[in-house]
């Protein structure tokens, strides 16, 4: 059965939605009302270049089963969705428009995905060694997920995604490459710990 999927952000968001469409299901972009018009007009094309293949794959929406198309955020009628995917980056969510939307969100009680570029905070409240801990200055602006319920908040792990960058400025096509094709040299990479702390981790 299909479903129908609301998408913050364009850019991660459009590497997300390719592989819905191509699932069947049906997708709404959120983004800038230029942004929008554009891919409404073009639909989406992302380029992946896969292992020991030579060139990248040009993917595009229109010839996908799913349906695509993009909004702004103050146009979103939520009625229509059955999930929303969280695909900008964490600043991102402070914008006053994006941030009526969440609340809108959060009331409507959707399940959230995220491909964010860290945990949102009601998903860490999940965790129980993490439950009680004061999180919230990790976090540009924690209001942004006060109205969030933890169940209804999953994470798709941001540490194998591809990198992804928009090919033009004017354009709706998107650029992806494996991450291991720059990690290749180091089994390992620093990251900054929710606590001030550096750690690495394994990427293997």
């Amino acid at each position: 059965m299909a479903h129908n999927i609301l998408i913050l952000g364009a850019s991660y968001g459009s590497l997300l939605a390719t592989k819905l469409l191509m699932a069947g299901h049906n997708v709404t972009l959120v983004c800038r009302k230029k942004t929008a018009e554009l891919i409404n007009r073009d639909g989406t094309e992302v380029r992946i270049k896969l292992r020991d293949e030579p060139a990248h794959r040009a993917i595009f929406s229109r010839d996908l089963p799913g349906t695509l198309d993009a909004t702004a955020p103050a146009d979103v009628d939520l009625s229509r969705y059955d999930m929303v995917g969280l695909a900008m980056q964490e600043p991102q969510y402070t914008n006053h428009t994006i941030r009526v939307l969440m609340v809108k969100i959060a009331e409507a009680k959707l399940p959230c995905l995220s491909i964010m570029n860290m945990p949102p905070l009601p998903y860490l409240k999940r965790i129980p060694a993490l439950s009680e801990m004061d999180l919230e200055e990790a976090y540009t602006n924690a209001q942004v997920w006060e109205r969030f319920e933890p169940g209804l908040v999953s994470l798709c792990s941001p540490i194998r995604r591809p990198s992804a960058h928009r090919r033009k400025r004017r354009t709706s096509c998107m650029s992806a490459c494996r991450p291991t094709s720059r990690r290749r040299r180091s089994r390992t990479r620093r990251i900054t710990g929710f606590f001030g702390s550096s750690k690495r981790i394994s990427t293997r």
